[in-house]
């Protein structure tokens, strides 16, 4: 019978061990735009002129546009945020500088130059920020921005993509097995493996 309870009390003790293990963080994401390369099939550095953007879209992206562009990025998540990035595939802009690009008014980095100054005269690159600095930023509603140095330079935004991880209040982020059940299973399989052996 001492064996039967060490036997249950260790099975207990992992089974509780287990239930209240933590699981991996969780990942939400929020996008502006489509993953279509300016809707030409553009990869990252890859050269472009702004008469090839023949599919913009009525969102605005795809499209050639002067000055910068914003958007609204909703996103929803429970728990605390644990760290975020904004990725950004946009070509063209750069004249007279790096175009800013900037979270609920506040400025996380700069655009890689989109401006080659040779023919062809533009390029597209997928910039990824980490906003591990700005997580208190971040909203429901977010306003992402670029804001290019010259007002009369061009550019075309593919997509604005916002990563989150997150964690729920308890630390999980996925359910987790109830621990009273988990307990009431190790128990039972205990019991049984003693009685196998008691009947062997």
């Amino acid at each position: 019978m001492l064996h039967l309870t060490r036997s249950c009390l260790s099975a207990l003790g992992l089974a509780l061990a287990l239930a209240a293990a933590p699981a991996s963080a969780a990942t939400v994401e929020a996008r502006f735009g489509a993953l279509d390369g300016l809707g030409i099939g553009l990869a990252s550095g890859d050269s472009f002129e702004y008469g090839d953007l023949v599919n913009p879209q009525a969102d605005g992206t795809d499209d050639w546009v002067f000055g910068g562009f914003s958007a609204q990025l909703p996103a929803s998540w429970s728990g605390p945020l644990t760290g975020a990035t904004l990725q950004v595939f946009a070509g063209g802009w750069g004249l007279d500088g790096n175009a800013g690009v900037y979270l609920n008014n506040q400025f996380i980095g700069e655009l890689t130059n989109g401006d080659s100054g040779s023919d062809p005269l533009s390029r597209a690159y997928l910039d990824s920020f980490d906003l591990g600095a700005f997580l208190g930023l971040i909203g429901i509603d977010n306003t992402v921005e670029i804001r290019a140095v010259n007002p009369d330079d061009g550019g075309s935004l593919g997509f604005f993509k916002l990563t989150l991880q997150t964690q729920d209040a308890g630390g999980n982020t996925v359910p987790e097995p109830d621990g009273a059940a988990l307990a009431a299973v190790a128990i039972v399989s205990a019991w049984l493996a003693s009685r196998r052996r008691r009947q062997a």
